[in-house]
């Protein structure tokens, strides 16, 4: 229908993965990713200190994995 696709909060390698898969396909595709994703990871959620990882539950859930953030810019930009 040539209408463009804009997906919010984006924070996991594999759906910024399937717009830069769709982009290269010649779709228009747009990914957002929210401000925290592009700036953190998750990993201090699962730590031992249970009050600071209370301060990193977002919905959704940030990406244990630290080369999430340096990756979903990559593929979203």
């Amino acid at each position: 229908v040539n209408c463009p696709l804009y997906v919010s909060a984006v924070m996991s390698k594999s759906a910024a993965d399937v717009i830069s898969a769709k982009r290269s396909e010649g779709l228009v595709v747009y990914g957002e990713p929210t401000a925290a994703s592009v700036a953190i990871d998750g990993s201090e959620q699962y730590g031992k200190d249970v009050n600071k990882g209370r301060l990193y539950i977002t919905n959704p859930p940030l990406r244990p994995d630290p080369t999430t953030p340096a990756y979903l810019i990559e593929k979203l930009a």
